[in-house]
């Protein structure tokens, strides 16, 4: 039994941000049904590379859900769809605003046949607001929530492109967070609610400290202005001798003062000048290989790590004793006893349970059959 066993989600979102959170709820239980268009599905589907003609990114983020076709642009499938709103508990949706609710399918249309119904609206700019409308992508929501701009080498450097889409996901995390607490508290007072979360929102809230020399000195912190982003020599990325790198972390004294006197350079913790220490680590590090170091580094307690390619880190022994990986997929990362949260069922191929959804409405094969002839499934 999962934590959400027993919740169903009904899942118009499609590509990364509401796929990954539906992906969270259903591996710790909750029943997600995918609702998709007809013929085309959630766009991600195609985007290559595909594997047996699905795309990796989609198996990434759907497994343990349920696969729904039905089109919301006729008034068939919504009355389809607010039918079911009858049975869900959530309702997760990505469209612009305003779309869901010309469509009919919006929090005012489902709340009214099902008052308990938790509707979560995730989207670039959220609900308010001069930009509610504009299209974005994490890149964009990073940009304007200035956490693109941290990401500087130097104070006249471009901001390094993130490999990761960390509003995205922080987004999907911040809703399924706010799904999770919905539900707890509507055992409490027997109401639904509408939750507006938007990444930008998201990508901000991640700058606590960044927040916090803002408001206290006035302005943003530049590249190289705090310990984090490049002031300290001891906490930095260092390139070692077979071209890799490695990652010192020794901010507290402690692990200072462990890692000088495991180097044999005691006199660099009196050192004051940081471009002097950096040198000296630079060349320190470059006198042996990123795995030598690794070797070099265990049972020292100083804060010191390879710099690992994605390939390399899911074969790192720290990563298969947490079961982080399982059958070419990451699990959900927040353990819960006895629960498997990562595959337990395949991604869904489009429409693979219409009918036994629909059934439960009481829509036999011979009606869908003359729903698909209609192009409403």
């Amino acid at each position: 039994m999962g934590p959400l066993d027993g919740v169903r989600v009904l899942d118009l979102s499609r590509l990364l941000p509401g796929p990954y959170c539906s992906m969270l709820l259903a591996d710790y239980g909750a029943e997600v049904i995918k609702v998709e268009d007809p013929g085309l599905g959630d766009y991600l589907r195609g985007i290559p590379p595909l594997v047996e003609g699905t795309s990796a990114y989609f198996l990434a983020l759907n497994r343990n859900k349920k696969s729904l076709s039905l089109n919301l642009k006729e008034a068939e499938g919504v009355a389809i769809l607010r039918r079911l709103a009858e049975t869900a508990d959530v309702v997760l949706e990505s469209f612009r605003p305003g779309v869901a609710d010309r469509l009919g399918v919006g929090y005012a249309d489902l709340k009214a046949v099902n008052p308990r119904l938790i509707y979560c609206s995730l989207t670039g700019y959220g609900q308010t607001g001069p930009l509610r409308e504009r299209s974005g992508h994490d890149l964009n929501y990073m940009a304007l929530a200035g956490a693109l701009a941290q990401l500087r080498p130097g104070a006249e450097d471009l901001p390094v492109l993130p490999g990761i889409q960390v509003a995205d996901i922080a987004g999907a995390m911040y809703a399924a967070t706010s799904i999770s607490m919905a539900l707890f508290a509507r055992e409490r007072t027997g109401a639904g609610t509408y939750l507006d979360v938007a990444m930008l929102d998201a990508a901000m809230s991640w700058l606590p400290f960044v927040a916090a020399r803002t408001f206290v000195e006035g302005s943003a912190p530049g590249p190289g202005a705090t310990e984090l982003n490049g002031a300290v020599a001891r906490y930095a990325v260092y390139r070692t001798a077979d071209g890799k790198a490695v990652a010192l972390a020794a901010l507290e004294e402690k692990f200072w003062h462990a890692f000088c006197k495991a180097a044999g350079h005691p006199e660099w913790r009196q050192e004051r000048s940081e471009a002097v220490l950096k040198a000296a680590l630079g060349g320190f590090f470059a006198e042996r290989s990123r795995e030598e170091w690794a070797a070099w580094a265990e049972g020292k307690d100083i804060c010191l790590e390879p710099v690992l390619a994605f390939d390399e880190a899911i074969e790192h022994p720290q990563v298969r004793a947490r079961g982080l990986v399982a059958t070419d997929q990451l699990r959900s990362p927040v353990p819960y006893p006895d629960v498997e949260a990562g595959p337990r069922t395949p991604p869904p191929r489009l429409g693979e349970h219409t009918e036994a959804i629909l059934a439960e409405l009481g829509i036999d094969r011979a009606e869908c059959q003359s729903l698909r002839e209609r192009a409403i499934l």
